[in-house]
């Protein structure tokens, strides 16, 4: 048998790593397909008949700020303790579960105005990044407690609001 040619060696491996390259997509469309489409309708099925969420199954908004405020203190814990990026996690979670979520964020809005809702949501995102750097101790401390207050103070206003449960039906049912 003849040895082949170089051109014909580098072909093979052109034609071999194509395919290598086809398969692969291939595969990725089909997991896509396979498991991105069932649950996107599961998750409308759920949203639908149950708007309730974790995220607004409390009682009042003053059990809203609470739980922000017990992320905020975890996240504050781990970044002293030098986990940096459990810290972001709490910070993360306090802001899209607790704030976010929970419709708390909306309720700011509504009672508060856009601009404390807005400052709010900025101080929150500040507390992630800043969990990633080193020496922000005390700007952490202080960025929590002011959001502390404030949260406490947005829970108490305006007590004609439905708690939590109620608001995220009544707003389910808008949208």
């Amino acid at each position: 048998m003849p040895e082949p040619t170089s051109s014909r060696r580098a072909m093979h491996r052109i034609l071999a790593a194509c395919l290598g390259i086809l398969l692969a997509c291939a595969t990725m469309v089909a997991m896509a397909w396979a498991s991105g489409t069932p649950q996107a309708q599961a998750d409308d099925t759920q949203t639908q008949t149950e708007p309730t969420t974790s995220a607004t199954d409390f009682d009042s908004r003053t059990a809203v700020a609470q739980s922000i405020e017990e992320e905020l203190a975890a996240g504050r814990d781990a970044y002293a303790q030098g986990e940096r990026a459990k810290a972001a996690s709490h910070f993360s979670r306090a802001l899209n579960t607790g704030y976010i979520a929970s419709n708390l964020a909306k309720l700011v809005n509504d009672t508060q105005g856009a601009d404390q809702c807005q400052d709010q949501l900025a101080q929150l995102r500040e507390l992630t990044r800043l969990a990633y750097a080193e020496g922000n101790e005390a700007r952490i401390a202080d960025t929590i407690a002011a959001l502390g207050t404030e949260l406490a103070a947005a829970a108490t206003q305006d007590t004609a609001q439905p708690d939590p449960r109620d608001y995220a039906a009544a707003r389910a049912t808008q949208t």
